[in-house]
C-alpha cells in the first residue's frame, strides 16, 4: 500500500524567519527612534544582534549561507534604524507628541504576536483521520 497523503504546511523555519522580522523591524525603529549612541540605544543593541542573528540557529534545513541569509535581515535593520530616525524627526514638528510611543507599541505587538506563533507551531496540533 502506497501513501499517498502529500502535506502542504509552511514549515516552522519560514515562520521563525517571517515572524521575528518583524520584530527586527520595530526594534530597529525603536533604537533609530532613541538614537543609536543613547543610553536606551546602547542596551537595546545586544538585543537587536540577538534577533538579528539567533533565528538562523534556529534553522533545520542548512540550504542557505549564513552570508547570504544575514544580507536580508541587515537590510531590514538598516530601513528600520533609518525609518526610527526620520520618525524621530517627524514626532513634534509633522505628527503630534503622542505618537512618540508607537515604535514601541508596534514592537510589544510583533512580539506577542511571535510567541503566539511561536507557541502555536511548538504544539503544532494535527489532526488524524
Amino acid at each position: 500500500m502506497q501513501n499517498t497523503h502529500l502535506e502542504s504546511t509552511v514549515s516552522a523555519d519560514t515562520f521563525v524567519e517571517f515572524d521575528t522580522s518583524f520584530v527586527l523591524f520595530f526594534l530597529a525603529m525603536e533604537i533609530g527612534h532613541k538614537g543609536l549612541l543613547s543610553f536606551e540605544g546602547l542596551l537595546m543593541a545586544p538585543a537587536l544582534a540577538a534577533v538579528l542573528v539567533g533565528p538562523y540557529l534556529l534553522l533545520k534545513g542548512g540550504d542557505v549561507s549564513f552570508a547570504h541569509w544575514s544580507a536580508g535581515r541587515a537590510v531590514i535593520t538598516v530601513l528600520g534604524l533609518a525609518l526610527g530616525s526620520a520618525f524621530a524627526y517627524a514626532v513634534g514638528t509633522l505628527l503630534p507628541g503622542s505618537f512618540e510611543f508607537l515604535p514601541f507599541t508596534l514592537l510589544i505587538m510583533a512580539c506577542m504576536a511571535t510567541a503566539f506563533l511561536s507557541f502555536g507551531a511548538l504544539l503544532g496540533f494535527r489532526l488524524e483521520r
